[in-house]
């Protein structure tokens, strides 16, 4: 008895199971669109019970639906416009139901289902129901149209009722496209002498709205020329407005009305906006002394720098920057040189850039008495340990420089101590008896400051690099941050 419970149960299981996962597939949150989903799952092959089932669910209610927005259709014809909106929907259903009608003349059969399918030829009532909504709204724009108490921007809704109409239908078309012309040329000579920018910009945009209703409707296309002049010239103002505040914020304001003066009127600005690209321009050397940096590795810090100022809103709008190799002894002089006069700012070495620096701790000192008994007589004495614990590393310092006036100011500096390593010397002494000597015994190693050469030699092999600035593919090191947040706080000097 328990066997058969068992089974049953996992029978009932694995049903659910099938049902669920078939459900799953349906998509839709309508009747309609879910009866479709059902419809198109099985014509692809999918003709188990439980797709069988879900399309005895959702079929009859989808055809309720669409019998019920039929006869209300009849009863009020503004019904007519929703099913407009959903005919075409309908007709996919159908022709769904056709396929499978063809597939399975004789309805399809499960296991335990059955399922037959019928369809309805919707192409005549979408005839109807289109064109009534066509000629439903032209109507709701020519009432609009012909009230001659409205001046022109009042007619404006009329527009939306006629794209409506003419998404309906095509009858009314010639009616409805000189209609749309004359309203938004009507609209664009209302606005055309404005003052105001945005009100000239939709003038423009209204000439060229009834090109596309009628094309080469009127002198719109010569009005459209004329207007884009003169909005060029104003973004051209705005501009230079903003261009003389010598601040980079205004200098961003300037450089997108350039921009826009570009679009709607090219190379009406193009001089002023190179000009502005300068301003916005920051011109950035680094000075390395070996060939730590690969062409990879630069492409990656410049794209993420200007990345970066991408996605600020202050600072310079665009980074220039040189990595420039150096073999030979680097200093600080070289900021006199005429090479970088034109730069903004430079990352340079520090003068002692790689100078060994040795970390000694002071001395640890421990006794440890020892002993030994030989016949029968104890003797004493005591190992003192004197422990010295040594670092070295190379002590590696960037410095930036402002170079944008006659002094160079020194903008930040940042130290790394590289390829670190680290000792441990002992040096020991015995006193007492020399019986109590340990037999290993060994006086240890002292370390003399400044032969880290001799102490260290792997350390002189490995040497330093100047890749101080790095990027990891998606971020910048510390350095760069930290340059960036400069950028962003920078002030404009002329």
């Amino acid at each position: 008895m328990e066997r058969k419970k068992l089974t049953l149960i996992i029978i009932i299981s694995v049903i659910m199971a099938l049902t669920s996962c078939a459900s799953m597939r349906v998509k839709g949150s309508d009747p309609i669109s879910r009866a479709i989903s059902i419809t198109q799952l099985m014509i692809d092959g999918n003709t188990k019970d439980s797709y069988i089932k879900i399309y005895l669910e959702e079929m009859p209610e989808a055809r309720a639906k669409m019998t019920m927005a039929a006869l209300n259709a009849k009863q009020n014809q503004q019904s007519y416009i929703i099913i407009a909106d959903e005919i075409d929907s309908w007709i996919t259903l159908n022709n769904n139901l056709q396929t499978l009608q063809a597939l399975y003349p004789n309805g399809l059969y499960g296991k335990k289902l059955h399922a037959s399918f019928m369809y309805t030829d919707y192409s005549d009532l979408k005839i109807t129901a289109t064109n009534y909504a066509c000629d439903y709204f032209f109507e709701k724009a020519r009432v609009i149209y012909d009230n001659n108490s409205l001046p022109p921007q009042s007619k404006r809704p009329a527009l939306e009722y006629l794209t409506k109409a003419t998404n309906y239908s095509s009858k009314n078309d010639d009616k409805i496209f000189p209609m749309g012309a004359d309203i938004t040329y009507s609209i664009a000579e209302s606005e055309k002498n404005s003052s105001d920018l945005d009100t000239l910009k939709d003038a423009q945009e209204m000439y060229l709205k009834s090109t596309s209703w009628v094309p080469d409707y009127k002198d719109a296309l010569a009005k459209v020329s004329a207007l884009n002049i003169t909005i060029s010239e104003e973004y051209i103002k705005l501009g230079d407005s903003y261009n003389s505040q010598n601040t980079y914020n205004a200098f961003r304001k300037a450089l997108d009305n350039y921009t826009e003066a570009e679009n709607y009127l090219p190379d009406s600005a193009s001089t002023k906006i190179d000009q502005v690209t300068e301003k916005l321009t920051i011109k950035v050397a680094y000075i390395y002394g070996d060939d730590s940096y690969s062409d990879s590795d630069i492409s990656e810090i410049v794209d993420l720098l200007q990345k970066k100022l991408d996605s600020n809103n202050q600072g310079p709008a665009f980074i220039k920057m040189d990595f420039i190799p150096v073999y030979r002894k680097i200093t600080t002089l070289l900021l006199a040189s005429e090479f970088f006069e034109d730069y903004d700012f430079i990352f340079i070495p520090n003068d002692n850039y790689g100078q060994v620096y040795e970390e000694i701790s002071d001395i640890k000192h421990t006794d440890t008495p020892v002993s030994n008994v030989i016949d029968d007589v104890t003797y004493t004495g005591t190992v003192e340990k004197e422990e010295t614990f040594v670092s070295v590393y190379y002590h590696c310092q960037y410095n930036l420089y402002d170079m944008r006036s006659a002094y160079k100011k020194l903008e930040k500096s940042w130290v790394e101590k590289q390829n670190i390593q680290k000792k441990t010397f002992s040096q020991y002494a015995y006193t007492g008896a020399v019986e109590a000597k340990p037999s290993d015994f060994s006086d240890g190693t002292d370390y003399k400051k400044g032969l880290w050469g001799y102490y260290f030699p792997k350390f002189a092999q490995d040497g330093y690099n100047y890749k101080m600035l790095s990027a990891d593919f998606i971020k910048l090191n510390y350095l760069g941050e930290d340059f960036v947040k400069i950028l962003n706080t920078l002030r404009y000097n002329n």
